[in-house]
């Protein structure tokens, strides 16, 4: 113990002795360390290069950086509720019923994708109001195309045009080439577009403008990529200035410029109903006169007639082409038998006469037992048009049950045609129109907006050059005459056990109409509405919504100049609420 302490106390006597020694010697090592750290810390890095491991990690952090700023600025743009819902309202649509002022809604319901992936919205051909217009002296743009968002029914956009679009396909071709089928458009003196589904931008027009107003059914014919670019071609008919509509045109699907310099058909005055089949042969209807008759060519000779050369691209097979459908009936067929099927049920459904004065329909439901048809339901009504109807497929809450069926309108005319209205007469018959209106879905509805399109022009000062206008068009409005008409909604649904047919809800709507070059043209018009109803499912849930619409003028005030031309567009989770009714009607 004695030892230790001698040598301790030994060795603290020696370090007090060379105190100084030893500060030195440390403060020199201190100084030559920083000196050597400054040294590493200026030296160029040329001579020390990084590491693997540190150059990887300042790239990776560079990536994060970058990507970071890219969510933010791009990817997550939550400015509004409709470019950014929550999780809740990404999943499943809300029951909307909404109003469109000065429009009336015409042809199928076009479902495209939206914004986002997960959203689809709705595209409509409209027409303005063509019997109480403002008396705008230079909105010439009443017509035109909108968007909705199919999952509040909001405005995503809307393309003003003169001419009255008459049909649209949105599923054919993909011009701009993001993956996304844009929407080819036809006017009502046959000019053919493009236009962006998502933007409403057009992408293109070919202006060939005919003369006279042309055939619905005069939809083009899509063709393979032809020219090499990667986007399919058209082949329709034109006029080319002429009246006669038979010059057979080849349009580039990516520019909407023709491709060659057509061809003509000497002996038609009209050509349509172009088809396309498996072996690239295209048939068309010829109409000279008062005959039609269908001629085939194949499609190296059209190519060959309308450029002079063969085609040296290797073709899409015909078959893997979608073509236009035609939807509905046309206005000259008077009458039509169309049969709609599903598992052991038919549904039939005839028209014939020309509606209001001379319509009738005929509605039969039968199924199939044993090899032997049974009806189920079946009645006739006069002054009636059956619309076409959408058909539904799925499943119960428990999985297992399966619902199938139809949803149906039926237009019938009041057998009262008035004259235009005058102003004192308006509560009567407002009482007897609008008091049995009824939707059985109406308490289920979360959302009601009100929209009016803007107009090109806003509605002039009062003049004395404007009233006098307006009184030329008040003898214009003796000419009017107004019809009530009645619409029903039904849904037909069924089980392999049951059958149920429910009147889900009736409207009530104001059409007027007047002669118009020896032919009566009304507004809403029975053709503009005969596609009013789809299912489909918008929010990508796996669940099928109800859209419907119909156009009706109202007056609110009392005042014959007052009538407003108003849509109504309704969405229904009819997958999510069909079962609930189906027990209620059950029991009932």
């Amino acid at each position: 113990m004695n030892n230790s302490t001698a040598i301790g106390m030994g060795h603290m006597q020696y370090d007090r002795s060379n105190n100084m020694t030893h500060l030195n010697s440390d403060s020199e090592e201190r100084h030559q360390t920083e000196a050597d750290n400054v040294a590493i810390l200026g030296r160029d890095p040329k001579d020390e290069p990084m590491s693997p491991l540190r150059r990887l990690a300042f790239v990776m952090s560079l990536v994060l950086c970058g990507l970071t700023v890219f969510i933010i600025l791009w990817a997550a743009p939550c400015g509004d509720d409709n470019t950014c819902p929550a999780p809740a309202d990404r999943v499943k649509s809300h029951n909307w019923l909404n109003n469109y002022t000065k429009v009336e809604l015409k042809g199928v319901v076009n479902v495209v994708e939206g914004v986002r992936s997960w959203e689809r919205n709705l595209i409509f051909m409209y027409r303005g109001d063509k019997f109480f217009p403002e008396f705008e002296q230079s909105n010439r743009k009443r017509n035109g195309i909108i968007s909705l968002i199919g999952s509040s029914g909001a405005i995503a956009w809307f393309d003003e045009m003169v001419n009255e679009p008459v049909t649209i396909d949105c599923t054919l071709l993909d011009v701009d080439k993001n993956g996304k089928p844009d929407c080819l458009v036809i006017d009502e003196f046959g000019q053919l577009g493009a236009i962006n589904p998502v933007s409403g931008q057009w992408l293109w027009r070919f202006f060939d403008q005919s003369a006279q107003k042309v055939d619905v059914l005069n939809f083009p014919v899509i063709l393979p990529d032809l020219d090499g670019d990667g986007v399919f071609e058209l082949l329709f008919a034109t006029n080319k200035g002429e009246v006669a509509r038979n010059y057979l045109r080849i349009l580039s699907g990516r520019t909407g410029r023709p491709i060659g310099r057509g061809y003509k058909v000497t002996d038609c005055s009209y050509i349509h109903k172009f088809q396309l089949d498996n072996a690239y042969t295209v048939s068309f209807n010829c109409v000279n006169n008062d005959t039609e008759v269908q001629r085939f060519k194949s499609l190296q000779e059209l190519y060959s007639l309308t450029t002079n050369r063969a085609i040296g691209a290797k073709l899409t097979p015909a078959s893997l082409i979608s073509q236009h459908k035609l939807y509905g009936q046309r206005k000259e067929t008077e009458a039509q038998r169309n049969i709609y099927s599903i598992n052991d049920k038919q549904l039939i459904v005839e028209n014939r006469g020309k509606c209001p004065e001379n319509c009738n329909v005929t509605f039969i439901l039968s199924e199939e037992k044993n090899g032997v048809s049974h009806i189920i339901r079946n009645f006739s009504g006069s002054m009636m048009y059956g619309m076409v109807p959408a058909q539904l497929s799925f499943k119960g809450p428990d999985g297992s049950t399966k619902f199938n069926g139809f949803v149906i309108k039926f237009w019938e005319w009041s057998r009262n045609q008035t004259d235009f209205p005058s102003g004192n007469t308006r509560s009567k018959r407002d009482a007897l129109l609008f008091d049995d209106n009824y939707n059985i879905f109406d308490h289920l509805i979360h959302k009601r907006r009100s929209y009016t399109l803007p107009t090109e022009n806003p509605r002039p000062e009062r003049s004395a050059a404007n009233m006098t206008k307006q009184r030329t068009n008040s003898n214009i409005f003796l000419n009017y005459k107004m019809r009530m008409i009645k619409e029903t909604v039904v849904l037909i649904i069924f089980n392999s056990a049951d059958t149920h047919i429910e009147n889900t809800s009736q409207s009530n709507i104001v059409q007027f109409c007047r002669s118009e070059k020896n032919e009566m043209s009304c507004q809403p018009d029975l053709n503009n509405q005969e596609n009013s109803l789809l299912i489909a499912d918008l929010d990508q849930d796996g669940s099928q919504e109800l859209v419907s619409y119909y156009s009706t003028f109202v007056n609110k005030n009392g005042n014959k100049n007052d009538w407003k031309l108003v849509t109504y567009v309704q969405l229904l989770r009819l997958e999510s609420e069909l079962p609930i009714l189906y027990d209620t009607v059950k029991k009932n």
